[in-house]
């Protein structure tokens, strides 16, 4: 009986084998990745393909990976990759009962300054978004059983303060532009929620955190729900056209995309693209917006451009102490030389001649009118049309990329891109009554956010904003460089604010600013860090 199971197993094992051969395939082992999850890769080569010496094919490959999506979500137990449409395997066995999850919600200003992110009616239009935005909210309500609605109002915190007022819990959620904690919102470390999912902003929430009396303390969330968050982004816009003209004339050589791809990128390289792009277009031997001159860079210091360089070379005027207390910045704990001397550095790029100060509108208009070839503008006007109105101008004809704000040197570790306290975060109602289902809707809807909004946000960018692939892989760039700096969001601190003004009057005195203002900065985090301790608990 031995020999003939033996026989039948070799036999098996043979027809398995010519099964194989036949049908031309290969299934390689489980490979570990970077991130430790392991991948299954299956590999198929076409009819004629040619097939290298470690079995890859090297003609029609398809790869097909079990244990993560491309957007990083991992998926638990490397089963089948996630797409948005299904449920998270973490969250099976949630269902809301037909439950409505009430936002309340900025109107904004400025035509498209508003928190239009949580709720949208169909237009007609191909706007990506805005069906991105309705598909995002049909699939949550069919899986989980629940609806999803917002209020859109000028003051959306004096819905909440009516729940707590009344003790009813009509809404659940505060999106309000711009920084502030509310009494009506409570302390967010308070429910239970991982946030190293990744549908969450891990430096937003680390810069919005702070331990007081032994309490962590979270005011706001934020993460691929928030799109306005990432239209606060302060980003160099560049137009193309000015950048080829002046590499085709031979006034540079340098490759603007390799150059960031390579982390060379500095404020020096910008100097010398804003130098040869510069033209006195009437020859009138001075650079002006009414004579049609081209500047290398135009940018109004009402729209923070000059903190760009700041936090683009990896500067937070905030940081913690060992026991997760919010401490500023002071000679004890700053290199002062340093910071001293990336001031002087940013400096340099307003003191060029190559720089238009022109004026926010001007400055706006010279992007559209062909007039500067580099300019600072928040990401939002790349894709919303209502904001322009305003300035009376399009941008929808025109070639335009995005780079992240250069570094202070090329020795420097990444770029920093900064975030405007334009676009706040998510906030809970202290009036809620169900912590639980608060807590499970919010994981949800972050990961379905991640897998069916924020990829047809970039891709809007991308393919309806942006000139080329190149520029595609630059917004990358500057949204994985984007971060935080509480100091900025809490502008009472002022130590942001003086640089700023270092930046733009070239007159440096920072040795002497933060040795007088150091004491009373951190006065003021203390106090904000006891009045939001105080508020949400």
């Amino acid at each position: 009986m031995k020999k003939a199971l033996s026989l039948l197993l070799a036999s098996a094992m043979l027809s398995a084998a010519l099964l194989l051969a036949a049908c031309g395939g290969q299934k390689n082992p489980d490979v570990t990745t970077t991130d430790g999850t392991k991948q299954t890769t299956e590999s198929t080569s076409a009819a004629g393909g040619e097939t290298t010496s470690s079995g890859e094919s090297t003609n029609t490959t398809e790869s097909t990976s079990t244990s993560a999506t491309d957007n990083g979500t991992t998926v638990p137990g490397g089963s089948a990759e996630l797409t948005g449409k299904e449920k998270h395997p973490d969250f099976m066995d949630v269902n809301f009962g037909g439950k409505t999850f009430n936002f309340a919600v900025s109107k904004g200003w400025s035509g498209g300054w508003d928190n239009y992110e949580i709720h949208a009616e169909a237009t007609g239009s191909d706007n990506l978004i805005t069906e991105a935005i309705i598909n995002r909210n049909a699939v949550v309500e069919s899986l989980y059983n629940c609806k999803i609605r917002d209020v859109k109002t000028d003051d959306p915190n004096t819905l909440l303060s009516n729940d707590v007022a009344l003790g009813t819990s009509n809404y659940d959620f505060l999106m309000q532009l711009w920084y502030g904690v509310r009494e009506t919102c409570m302390n967010i470390a308070n429910l239970d929620i991982d946030f190293t999912h990744s549908w969450w902003n891990q430096d937003y929430i680390e810069a919005m955190s702070f331990d007081y009396n032994g309490t962590k303390v979270l005011h706001s969330i934020s993460g691929k729900f928030n799109l306005i968050m990432y239209d606060s982004i302060v980003s160099l816009f560049v137009d193309m056209d000015i950048y080829d003209r002046a590499r085709a004339a031979g006034k540079t050589n340098i490759d603007l995309y390799q150059t960031v791809r390579d982390g060379t990128w500095t404020i020096d390289t910008m100097i010398t693209l804003m130098e040869a792009a510069m033209t006195d277009a009437n020859g009138d031997q001075q650079l002006t917006f009414e004579g049609g001159d081209i500047f290398g860079y135009a940018a109004h210091p009402n729209i923070l451009a000059q903190y760009g360089f700041i936090y683009g070379a990896g500067v937070k005027t905030v940081t913690k102490d060992e026991s997760g207390a919010y401490v500023s910045m002071s000679a004890s704990n700053t290199d002062v030389s340093s910071v001293s001397a990336i001031i002087d550095k940013a400096a340099s790029v307003y003191k060029s001649p190559a720089y238009g100060r022109i004026g926010e509108l001007n400055s706006v208009k010279a992007l559209a009118n062909g007039q500067a070839l580099f300019n600072v503008q928040w990401m939002i006007r790349l894709h919303s049309s209502e904001e322009l109105i305003n300035y009376g101008v399009d941008f929808s004809e025109k070639r335009i990329a995005v780079v992240p704000f250069p570094k202070y040197e090329e020795s420097q570790e990444g770029y920093g891109t900064f975030i405007s306290n334009r676009g706040y975060g998510l906030q809970v109602s202290k009036a809620i009554k169900d912590l639980n289902a608060t807590a499970q809707f919010l994981e949800v809807f972050g990961y379905h956010s991640e897998m069916l909004l924020y990829p047809e946000y970039i891709k809007c960018i991308k393919t309806q904003c942006l000139c080329d692939d190149g520029a595609g892989e630059m917004l990358e760039i500057v949204l994985k460089s984007a971060r935080c700096d509480y100091g900025i969001w809490n502008g009472s601190t002022g130590v942001i604010n003086r640089i700023g003004e270092m930046v733009v009057s070239g007159k440096n005195n920072f040795a002497k600013a933060l040795a007088t203002t150091s004491k009373s900065c951190q006065n003021v985090l203390d106090q904000a860090m006891k009045d939001t301790y105080d508020k949400m608990n």
